[in-house]
């Protein structure tokens, strides 16, 4: 199965969900997915995580333009 996670990360701000979107692409690589990372940087939480099986998997593609866009409801 492929399998992409799409995120926004900064240099030195941790935040639960961004942990948690690594952990999950760590646990898809592992378990032999096809796991893509499209993130503006690498995280820096991600050498901390490396304990965990999958990291070598990730294809992690880094570009600085990224750009979100504000759904109003």
């Amino acid at each position: 199965m492929k399998v992409a996670f799409v995120g926004k990360n900064f240099k030195t701000k941790y935040s639960g969900g961004r942990i948690h979107a690594w952990m999950m692409a760590n646990a898809f690589a592992a378990q032999e997915h096809q796991v893509d990372f499209y993130t503006n940087i690498k995280p820096s939480f991600a050498d901390e995580l490396s304990i965990y099986s999958g990291k070598e998997k990730i294809r992690l593609l880094i570009s600085s333009i990224f750009f979100f866009t504000i759904r109003e409801i």
